[in-house]
């Protein structure tokens, strides 16, 4: 018999121009999760997520292990990823990286930024899908125009949130007690 690792949610992460930084559990199963951050992150393992949802916001968890390029070095770490999917169109992510060498330097990496969420429930056959019922011909117009403006925001960096909504951040701590700080906000995350 064969045992795969299902997940109860499944999740995928866009940038706003439309390059996938995450996929949890993509079509349900576990095996190829991963987490992306261009030119900064790569994960080598992604644990099955956890589901919360609080005033009617959801949230998926997850953690794993994970190769970051400090100063030109790979470096392995633990990180740990949290993906909100509000509906609206500034969700947010948030991603910390975490690696401490046996002489006590750390290196922390800290990311908040919005992007395109989508956290969909599992079903015994991969992802439940949500069906949308229409109240009528104005609610289906309405759907409809979401949609569309929905695409041009994706589309076009000008749609896109403004930079001072994210967050970005790589600090080293050293055993001396010295503190190095760099800002890692990048235009080009969004707008080639």
């Amino acid at each position: 018999m064969c045992f795969f690792k299902k997940c109860k949610y499944s999740a995928i992460v866009k940038s706003f121009k439309g390059q996938t930084i995450a996929e949890i559990c993509p079509k349900c199963k576990q095996k190829k999760s991963f987490v992306t951050i261009p030119n900064l992150f790569t994960s080598l393992t992604v644990d099955k997520p956890q589901y919360y949802t609080l005033a009617n916001i959801e949230y998926l968890t997850t953690s794993g292990t994970g190769i970051i390029n400090n100063q030109g070095k790979e470096v392995e770490g633990i990180f740990t990823m949290i993906l909100s999917d509000s509906k609206s169109k500034f969700e947010r992510f948030t991603f910390e990286f975490l690696h401490v060498t046996p002489s006590g330097c750390a290196v922390v990496i800290f990311i908040s930024f919005t992007a395109d969420i989508k956290i969909e429930k599992c079903s015994l056959f991969g992802i439940k899908k949500k069906h949308r019922i229409f109240k009528g011909k104005k609610d289906k117009n309405q759907f409809e125009n979401d949609k569309k403006e929905e695409k041009i925001h994706q589309g076009n960096c000008q749609y896109g949130p403004p930079l001072y909504m994210n967050y970005a951040r790589k600090v080293i701590f050293y055993p001396n007690g010295r503190v190095d700080e760099e800002d890692l906000i990048n235009c080009s995350y969004y707008c080639e």
